[in-house]
């Protein structure tokens, strides 16, 4: 989905580049007077330039702060913003997943790194970006699923059916549909055979 070209001049957008362990690429901000949340982490991001449409800034700002290119982008979430002074813009937060071969390097700002979703606790982030992220893992695993079932049929099916439902299997919204499988004791149906012969071609155990 493509976000539309936005006539306010407060207008920003942002993006969640996430790895398939779960962690994003997020940015330190500088920690200075008269800039908008100073010291915290935040996803690349920033102003939409006239005539600009939203998925263009974001894929801009991504590479003027990181000088990572994103691939395809989908439509996370756009809403109304307040900055904490009054202030207020529309925001419109993207995700991507990182291709494993760029290089990223902090341009603008302390640092830029990805952060385990489970690290957040320690670091000063933003919190209402934590529901968007926790999102963004729901939604990639989503897809990650509808792979799953397109590549391996009828078990795939299953796989992604019953993560939550075998007690053999563990799942959380940041570990993306990876299986983790007890092994202490012996596959008891043919299912769970055939789970512990595929699953580690899959690359998810």
């Amino acid at each position: 989905m493509t976000a539309p070209v936005s006539p306010s001049s407060k207008s920003v957008a942002a993006v969640f580049i996430l790895r398939e362990d779960g962690s994003a690429l997020l940015q330190h901000r500088d920690d200075k007077p008269g800039i908008l949340h100073p010291g915290k982490w935040t996803v690349p991001g920033g102003h939409q330039d006239p005539g600009e449409t939203l998925e263009a800034c974001a894929r801009r700002e991504v590479l003027e702060e990181t000088r990572y290119r994103c691939d395809k982008l989908r439509l996370l979430a756009s809403f109304l913003y307040d900055d904490g002074d009054g202030v207020q813009y529309q925001l419109t937060l993207f995700w991507t997943v990182y291709d494993g071969s760029q290089k990223w390097e902090c341009l603008e700002g302390q640092a830029v790194r990805f952060i385990a979703r489970e690290d957040t606790r320690q670091i000063p982030i933003l919190d209402f970006l934590l529901s968007h992220w926790d999102n963004a893992l729901l939604a990639l695993r989503k897809e990650q699923r509808l792979v799953l079932i397109g590549a391996n049929g009828f078990l795939g099916s299953h796989l992604a059916s019953t993560f939550s439902e075998n007690p053999k299997l563990g799942w959380s919204p940041w570990s993306l549909g990876r299986a983790e499988l007890d092994l202490s004791e012996p596959p008891t149906t043919a299912f769970e055979s055939e789970l512990v012969r595929w699953t580690p071609a899959w690359g998810i155990v």
